[in-house]
């Protein structure tokens, strides 16, 4: 499920900024960055914004498939389950 929906969310995800000059450009930008002193960590907020992403993917993946200390679970694209909150805790093995 998990795939699925990363899928989904792929379009939102972005990647690292690149600038013809590349003393601008975020380390991690696929060609790098010619200064140096910019490190090797992403200085642009991709790494940030794509982490945010995949927990979105995760936290839904989790609601699709019946959460964990939750109390709603998708049905179907439309419709919510509500009810008692789950009891599984998150090392279980899913059903």
């Amino acid at each position: 499920m998990e795939e699925q929906i990363q899928q989904i969310l792929e379009p939102l995800r972005v990647p690292h900024f690149y600038c013809d000059d590349s003393w601008y450009s975020c380390p991690k930008a696929e060609d790098g960055c010619a200064n140096d002193g910019a490190g090797d960590d992403c200085n642009c907020g991709a790494d940030k914004h794509n982490a945010l992403v995949d927990d979105c993917a995760r936290r839904l993946a989790a609601l699709m498939d019946g959460c964990y200390g939750c109390s709603a679970r998708v049905t179907s694209c439309t419709q919510f389950e509500v009810g008692a909150p789950c009891l599984r805790t998150p090392t279980e093995p899913k059903e």
